[in-house]
């Protein structure tokens, strides 16, 4: 506090000075001083104070370029900076000044500030066709940004004021980008002033590249770097190469993660002034390219449990961020859900060295691709996947979404880049979700799950018990007699209940009070033999480990059948009350 008001002393008293009459510098050199300590401190607001002291002390300042100046040196978004650039170009002052600092630089003065192409070809070349290191302020191996070329022409317009060299460079050099904090680096990065290779270094993490062309938003950010995990820049869960201590996660739940992450929610309801309800609860997260899937799954399952529902995946496209957003599996949201295994989906199963993709309830082989070498999209093992991507918008135009489970050991790039494919080379999300029309892109709705896959309630803990069996008799005739199924159900009661209690992603699928039903229904290929199918309340994604834990057991001899029969097929319904209890 007392720093701060001494500061504020000497920039009023700065300006006092500027009543002395004679032939004066275009600024008081006893002002800049003080100008040049707040500009020091790198703070945004002892910035911003600076900037409005070297207005009053230096009155004949062009005051498009103190405007430009202040709008650069803030949190005004990219948008808003770009437009008063745009706005100052028409301004003589300003465009006199430019020139004054970049003389050769007249016929593609237009491009200098042009954020659309690459920053560290357009960097080079602002400084080399502007030939800015014959001011002195920069070193040879210094970073130079082409919005460095501001506080050149604040340095050109003092020098040629009668600004000692001195006093001018120690104003001007603190808004360099060559003495930018990690945090200015940061934003300039995330502003696209920056190519981010420096950042990256700054994070100790490098996230995936991507095709992808969405810029990220802002929000809760879960930062994972291969030491350490981050909420919000807070250290939370040290990690080795990119793991947890495997104390820290129990069935994937970690209850201190879960409380802090509660708590960054109701921070992100107050700052938005909305309702958990209204929420749209998306969290950022900012990983490095090799962490591997299964530290990433439990890190979003254990926000879900926060009131997430979706998360942007920080990646880059050359210098700049953007972000890829994907939503969890509905099983972790809630435990009930509807079946859906009728529908045609396409399912991506990725693994450390390889992905394969099919067309659920489809008759094609998957589709196999070999990512053990890849390191982008144009690796030449995803041309079946292209190819695959391509048929589907052909069959069937509107399917946007895939269902993608990850092995727990392979990487977060892997992901990244079968997510590019899906999504078809020639899509734009951006020019889309700006009202364009999504007819180019293929599958970008991405709904994650880890492999094997996790479950709303894949937490609980508790005992099982099997009730009394009934039989329901249907239209159909033949199958087992009821005689035989309820014989059948007593000697297999204790196997299948050890079956279910040694495989927890079934037993904590499990509804508190729940029911299997094994269906029997005819055969359309064996005429004289049964079908038979296991069904509980809650939907199910392995029907085969659950067949064995119930078929097996009871020794009935039928074909076990992941499709459900027509109610006209069925002959005979074995029924078993299941309870769940907490220990």
């Amino acid at each position: 506090m007392i720093r701060a008001m001494a500061l504020e002393l000497r920039l009023a008293l700065a300006t006092i000075v500027l009543a002395a009459p004679g032939c004066m510098p275009v600024c008081d050199e006893a002002g800049l001083s003080g100008v040049a300590e707040a500009l020091q401190s790198h703070a945004l607001e002892d910035q911003q104070r600076g900037l409005e002291a070297l207005a009053r002390v230096c009155p004949s300042l062009p005051t498009a370029l103190h405007r430009s100046l202040t709008v650069d040196f803030s949190e005004a978004p990219l948008e808003l900076k770009t437009q008063v650039m745009v706005s100052d170009r028409i301004d003589s002052a300003w465009n006199e000044l430019l020139e004054r600092t970049c003389p050769r630089g007249r016929e593609p003065i237009h491009e200098l500030f042009d954020v659309q192409v690459d920053a560290i070809e357009r960097d080079r070349f602002v400084r080399a066709r502007c030939e800015l290191d014959r001011y002195g302020l920069l070193a040879p191996g210094d970073r130079f940004v082409s919005r460095d070329l501001l506080p050149m022409m604040l340095y050109e317009w003092l020098v040629s004021g009668r600004v000692e060299p001195d006093a001018a460079a120690g104003v001007v050099r603190p808004l360099l980008s060559a003495q930018a904090t990690p945090a200015e680096l940061e934003t300039m990065c995330r502003q696209r002033e920056l190519a981010c290779a420096d950042v990256f270094e700054h994070w100790r993490l490098h996230p995936p590249a991507s095709t992808i062309d969405v810029p990220p938003q802002t929000g809760v950010e879960l930062r994972i770097a291969p030491r350490q995990l981050w909420i919000d820049r807070s250290p939370m869960i040290p990690l080795i190469d990119g793991r947890p201590d495997p104390a820290v996660f129990s069935f994937h739940l970690s209850p201190p993660l879960v409380a802090t992450l509660h708590g960054r929610a109701e921070l992100e309801h107050m700052r938005l002034r909305v309702s958990p309800d209204d929420w749209n609860a998306k969290a950022i997260v900012l990983a490095d390219r090799d962490t591997p899937f299964a530290t990433l799954g439990d890190v979003m399952f254990n926000a879900t449990k926060a009131g997430f529902t979706s998360f942007e995946l920080v990646v880059h496209q050359g210098y700049r961020l953007r972000a890829l957003t994907v939503r969890p599996e509905v099983t972790w949201l809630q435990h009930r859900v509807h079946p859906h295994a009728l529908e045609r989906e396409v399912v991506v199963r990725i693994h450390r060295d390889s992905a394969e993709a099919s067309i659920s309830h489809g008759a094609s082989e998957p589709t196999v691709v070999a990512l053990s070498k890849c390191n982008d999209t144009r690796c030449p093992g995803f041309a079946e996947l292209r190819s695959l991507v391509s048929e589907i918008q052909r069959v069937m135009p509107h399917m946007q979404i895939a269902h993608i489970q990850v092995d727990g050991d392979a990487p977060l790039h892997n992901l990244v880049m079968v997510a590019d494919v899906l999504r078809g080379d020639g899509c734009s999300l951006e020019a889309a979700m700006s009202g364009a029309g999504f007819e180019d892109c293929a599958m970008f709705d991405l709904r994650i799950d880890t492999w094997p896959p996790i479950h709303y309630a894949i937490g609980r803990t508790g005992s099982l018990t099997l009730s009394e069996a009934t039989v329901r008799t249907q239209d159909a005739p033949g199958g087992p007699s009821k005689r035989a199924l309820l014989a059948a159900y007593a000697s297999a009661r204790d196997g299948i209940t050890r079956c279910l209690v040694e495989h927890p992603e079934l037993l904590r699928r499990l509804d508190d009070e729940d029911v299997l039903t094994v269906s029997f229904a005819r055969s359309s290929d064996e005429p004289k033999r049964s079908t038979a199918r296991v069904d509980v309340q809650v939907d199910h994604d392995d029907w085969s480990q659950l067949h064995r834990c119930v078929l097996e057991p009871l020794k009935i001899d039928a074909k076990p059948e992941p499709m459900r029969p027509r109610d006209e097929d069925v002959q005979v319904e074995l029924v078993i009350p299941v309870r769940f209890s907490p220990p």
